[in-house]
């Protein structure tokens, strides 16, 4: 397992594998002349002389193990270790960030979201509310009703960018839907506000 770590980190850092290996002179020349062409060639292409170093430590690596475990021990570690490298470790990389960004989506979308547009609803609500006191009934057009004043044009969608469904019943109530995450009315996740059945005087 200790060799199989050492070619794995010498793909990485070349030269890394020489020094855990006790071979503290060949690492350090590896270390610095990848750390040396890298600076040196940065306007062109660093990666060229970082693989030949690269491909010399390996090759140092697997001559040294070949000679204390075999020929066939050494060719295993080499070629598990450019699979995990090339294959193992960005799958992994790939499984966490697809992970972290759908679990992001699934927070927003079943947290914020629904949060979001419960809060935007009572203040529609509570201005739906203060218009009927003054009309003594409530808008016939909802989209009108949000225009009437900048600060409000946010309120002609939800936040799922679903504009919201407005019914004048009569002209006393009235009820406004958010379709929800799935984004289709008349299903479970609607969120649904409804006005008090008022007598206007």
């Amino acid at each position: 397992m200790r060799t199989l770590i050492i070619f794995i980190i010498s793909i990485f850092i070349p030269g890394a594998g020489q020094i855990l290996s006790k071979d503290y002179f060949k690492g350090a020349i590896m270390i610095l002349l990848a750390f040396c062409t890298s600076m040196v060639f940065n306007q062109l292409s660093p990666e060229i002389p970082f693989f030949i170093i690269m491909i010399w430590s390996l090759v140092d690596l697997y001559l040294k193990t070949e000679k204390t475990e075999g020929k066939q021990k050494a060719i295993k570690y080499l070629i598990f270790s450019i699979i995990v490298v090339v294959v193992l470790i960005p799958a992994v990389f790939y499984l966490s960030i697809f992970s972290f960004v759908k679990g992001g989506n699934y927070l927003k979308d079943e947290f914020f979201n629904q949060n979001n547009t419960e809060n935007e609803m009572k203040e529609i609500s509570i201005e739906l509310d203060k218009y009927f006191l003054f009309r003594k009934a409530y808008p016939i057009h909802f989209s009108e009703f949000v225009n009437s004043k900048p600060i409000w044009k946010n309120w002609e969608h939800d936040s799922w960018g679903n504009p919201y469904h407005y019914t004048l019943t009569d002209s006393s109530s009235y009820t406004l839907v958010s379709a929800g995450h799935d984004l289709e009315i008349g299903t479970e996740d609607d969120i649904i506000k409804s006005s008090f059945k008022k007598s206007p005087e």
